[in-house]
Formats: C-alpha cells, structure tokens, sequence
C-alpha cells in the first residue's frame, strides 16, 4: 500500500459527528484501512499478533487435476498489538523478506518504511503531529528529501500545506463550503481548484473541480465553472443514497442505494451510455450475505450468487451463476484454533483446490 501523499478529504458523516463541519485533514489512511480489514476478520479473545498469508494452487489454471501448492506466500502481513491497540504492520516479500513496516501510536501512523531486498531501507516517511494534528510529513530516499509542512488556524482548520515551492492553500467562505487551491509558493499561481460544500443539513454533498482562468484572484473563485461535478446525497446515518458524477455538466453516472439496518438492499447504476443495472442484496438474521441478485437494463437476471455459512458464521458455500463466464462453485474448508479462530482456510473452485490461507494468532 502506498503512502498516500495528498491531502485527503476527511469526511465526518457519521451519526456521532453529523454536527461537524466539513474540512480537509491530512490523514494516511492506511491505518484506517487496515484496521478495517483486521475487523473483517471477526478474531476472537485478547490478541498480541496475527500473521497470515495464502499459498495458491499453480495448478489451478491447468488442465491438470493435480495439487501442486507455490512454494513462497502471497500478501503476507502480520499484525502486532499492544494493549489491544495495533502498533506495528509488517508486510513480507514472496520469499520471507521484509517488504514495508508501518508504526503507530494512539492510531496514528508515525513511519512508513520500505525495503528493499536484502534488508535494506529504500525510502522512509516520519510523521510528526502536534495535538494530534500533523504538524510535518518527511519523505526520505537515498536521492533526496521531501518535506511537507502543514499549517492550521485556531479552530483546528487546514489553512496551508507546502511541500517545497508547491502546496495547497484552504479558503473557507462558511462553515460548510471552502476552496482547495493548488499552487505556486511564492509566487501564488493558482493551477488547480477544488471546490466542496455541504448542504445545511448535512446529508448532501457537492464536490467540483473549477476551469481556470488566466491570472484568477481569489475574490473570483466562486465565478469558475466547473470542469468536474460529483453529488452525494447521505442518510443519517452516513449511507450513501446518491452518487452521480458530470463532466462539464453532461451526467457519465447515476448510482442509487437502498439500506435497511444500515445494509445494502438494493443498487442502481446508470450510465450516459445506456447502462441500467440493478442489485439486490439479501441477509440471513445474523447480517450475514446469503443472496446477491443482478439484472440487466431489461430486468433479466444475469448474475446470481447464493451463500451459505457454517455455526462460525463463516462462509462455506458460494454458487455464483453468470450469465457472461458461466457458473462457478465455491467451497471453503476450515481448522479452527482453541479459542474458534480458523487458522487454515481451504477455497476450492468447482471442485479444484484454488488457494489455502493460513494464519498463526498469538494471544495475550
């Protein structure tokens, strides 16, 4: 995963942070990420580490019927936990190597390393915050060093962020529409404008990116047209309801969501070239996905899945019918540890061992 280098918009649209206005925060979003997908997991009981990797079948795509297992491992990472807060990401080249290590404290990413083969550092990230806000991001590589500077007001509010002689710059006209401009330091040359704002209720969103005009001031922001145009639309509960996105005022997509417990039901998605599908999405009473149905723009169905979950409520069956690759069976086999965690996850295709995915969980 790359470090994200830009400022990235954080959006607060969940139902304890509705009153928040809206902003930008530089944010490495790795963090937030992998936590997800630590989540995801669903591990149960105190853990220390979680190390995990898959080995595929490199017979798979052969007409043999054979098993011959890869010998490296594919996406391998460990997780490393103290007092239930995750400190450290280790990810591993095929051969066991060290690849990139990131560090956390209090959930904030302090150093992003990489490596190359052979152990040895090929580029390294530091940050420093000041009140958890980032006060400076530092990109070093055995060429050169990058520094990015970030600068607030006394609300807490991004005014500036430098990296070198070029930065973005926040102007904010209310409490929910501000400009993001990307410029020339010092000459201040404007060569490219963000435009978001939020309605009053905060539930729908509008994000544009402006056309310049030479020599634009910025008393005459609000006068540019916009180049590129996203809407999202929210419930309360920071679902998106929805998207559609224009280029120079002509509509490219429209997509519409359905929830209902805050799970999807339902999706439309529409195109300026004719597309109109539609998905419909069905749980069992734990919320777990049994049934996954999509019609075309003549309301025919040409995709279906159906799964199926073991006492763990882990998947164990997924029938996929498709109506463009034909059908495809999925079975998943488990080993479970003593505190009910698989620690060896078996996926066949049709009958035929595709992967094998292995974790080994240490426990406090």
């Amino acid at each position: 995963m790359k470090t994200i280098s830009i400022i990235i918009l954080l959006l607060l649209f969940n139902s304890n942070l509705m009153a928040q206005t809206l902003r930008y925060s530089p944010l490495d979003y790795s963090y937030e990420l992998k936590s997800d997908d630590f989540n995801s997991m669903r591990i149960k009981g105190n853990i220390n580490t979680v190390e995990f990797w898959t080995i595929s079948n490199q017979n798979f795509h052969s007409k043999k019927d054979s098993i011959k297992e890869k010998s490296e491992k594919e996406d391998h990472q460990k997780f490393i936990f103290k007092k239930s807060a995750l400190i450290k990401i280790e990810y591993y080249y095929k051969n066991g190597n060290i690849r990139a290590v990131q560090k956390f404290t209090d959930s904030l990413i302090t150093e992003f390393s990489f490596f190359l083969e052979g152990d040895r550092k090929a580029n390294v990230t530091t940050f420093e915050y000041q009140n958890k806000f980032l006060k400076k991001k530092t990109e070093i590589t055995d060429k050169d060093e990058k520094v990015t500077e970030y600068f607030y007001n006394k609300e807490g509010y991004l005014e500036l962020c430098k990296t070198g002689n070029i930065g973005y710059k926040y102007i904010y006209n209310s409490n929910q529409e501000f400009y993001q401009i990307r410029m020339f330091f010092p000459s201040q040359k404007i060569y490219e404008i963000n435009y978001q704002k939020l309605n009053a209720n905060k539930t729908k969103l509008i994000n544009r990116n402006l056309i310049l005009t030479e020599n634009i001031s910025f008393d005459s922001l609000n006068t540019l047209l916009p180049s590129f145009e996203q809407i999202r639309e929210f419930d309360m509960d920071g679902n998106v309801l929805l998207e559609e996105s224009y280029d120079k005022e002509e509509l490219q997509y429209r997509k519409k969501s359905k929830y209902s417990s805050n799970k999807i039901i339902e999706l439309s998605y529409q195109t300026k070239n004719g597309t109109n599908d539609k998905t419909i999405y069905d749980y069992n009473e734990n919320g777990l996905l049994i049934k996954r149905t999509a019609f075309n723009n003549d309301n025919i169905i040409n995709f279906n899945e159906v799964n199926s979950y073991n006492s763990n409520q882990d998947l164990i069956s997924q029938n996929q019918e498709n109506s463009f690759n034909g059908n495809e069976f999925k079975k998943y086999k488990y080993k479970y540890d003593v505190n009910g965690n698989w620690i060896e996850k078996k996926e066949y295709i049709n009958d035929k061992l595709f992967k094998t995915e292995y974790r080994i969980i240490t426990y406090k």
